[in-house]
């Protein structure tokens, strides 16, 4: 089981990425503003993650979710994207990126975009949602 690591793309919130490191000192992420790639579009950052076996962590639901779909369709891989709901409340957010990074594996991840927060009544182990929720505010499975 490889733990989970991450690329977040320039949009990221910062604030949210800086609590993420404080309470957990093993969080893995990149921000693409750091590693010297600002305006990288999502496609890129998309394949730039894959290239280093990272998930990225996203707020833009509407474009980065498209290219992730659009990538897959092509028949790429990506180690997977989650879509990180900005308006709520951030300790929520940050327990579930933490239960992603410490109870789940990278591999649960590929190809998969994830959305944060989990729905409360979903147990974190599970990447594939119930079949009611299967293409809605949880999880979709790209290339399937």
């Amino acid at each position: 089981m490889t733990r989970p690591r991450f690329v977040t793309d320039e949009n990221f919130n910062g604030p949210l990425l800086r609590a993420l490191r404080s309470r957990d000192q093993e969080f893995d992420a990149i921000r693409v503003v750091d590693a010297g790639r600002s305006g990288l579009d999502d496609p890129g950052v998309l394949a730039w993650a894959a290239s280093l076996g990272r998930i990225v962590l996203s707020h833009d639901i509407r474009t980065m979710t498209a290219a992730a779909h659009d990538r897959t369709a092509t028949g790429e891989t990506m180690s997977g994207l989650i879509i990180v709901a900005e308006a709520r409340a951030p300790h929520v957010l940050i327990d579930d990126l933490l239960a992603v990074a410490e109870a789940s594996s990278a591999e649960e991840y590929v190809n998969q975009v994830v959305h944060i927060p989990f729905d409360r009544t979903t147990h974190v182990s599970e990447c594939a949602p119930p079949e009611w929720a299967r293409g809605h505010d949880m999880v979709t499975a790209l290339g399937s």
